[in-house]
């Protein structure tokens, strides 16, 4: 083994998940919030697997047997919101730049979200001020320009992301070992740092 290398257990998960799928409104809402929060996960497990030894780190929750691993992206919205891994032979530095990695392509993840869903919003509003005197009675525009504005910051905030990793001193008494990561993890989600990010999303009235 490396000087200073070790054995980890890591657990990785997102959130929020119970509220955002409860705001699902319709059917089609509640599956695309669940696939949504899969696809995210499918994104951070296959870096992780592109990123660490074969053979050596593996994830062992979920499991996906190797005789269907091509059936991937058919599976993707059975994935959870959360997966374990076993890392072996790493040191604490190795550990870290996994760990801030898995959180880099999580949050690019939300970012190719919101730079699509900006997109949508600006084709629509396009339109929208090209037929404008149409609609002038209906349509209150400043407020759809505001809510363009604020989208990014509310789609960027929304989800986080939140990784554990501990020292794995034994697999026999990995039922111990993966409570003590749990409550670890916990206390982790707990903590909720203030941004203090102000909301510019402010209603303002048409003029008559």
């Amino acid at each position: 083994m490396k000087n200073n290398s070790k054995d980890w257990l890591l657990i990785f998960t997102s959130s929020p998940v119970q509220g955002f799928i409860r705001a699902s409104k319709k059917t089609k809402d509640l599956f695309a919030g669940s696939y949504l929060l899969s696809f995210l996960t499918f994104k951070v497990i296959k870096a992780f697997e592109q990123n660490t030894v074969r053979g050596i780190d593996e994830v062992i929750y979920p499991v996906v047997k190797e005789e269907i691993k091509h059936f991937h992206q058919l599976l993707m919205g059975n994935y959870p919101n959360r997966f374990v891994a076993i890392l072996r032979d790493k040191t604490p530095c190795e550990v870290k730049e996994l760990v801030d990695l898995l959180k880099k392509i999580f949050y690019q993840e939300i970012e190719k979200i919101k730079n699509t869903e900006i997109e949508f919003i600006e084709n629509f509003l396009k339109k929208l001020q090209d037929s404008l005197d149409n609609h002038r009675c209906i349509i209150n525009l400043p407020n759809l320009i505001g809510a363009k504005e604020q989208f990014p910051k509310h789609i960027l905030d929304y989800f986080q992301v939140f990784i554990t990793v501990k020292e794995l001193k034994s697999l026999c008494n990995y039922r111990e070992e993966y409570e003590n990561t749990e409550k670890l993890l916990g206390g982790r989600k707990t903590f909720r740092p203030y941004k203090g990010e102000i909301d510019n999303a402010t209603y303002k009235k048409k003029k008559r």
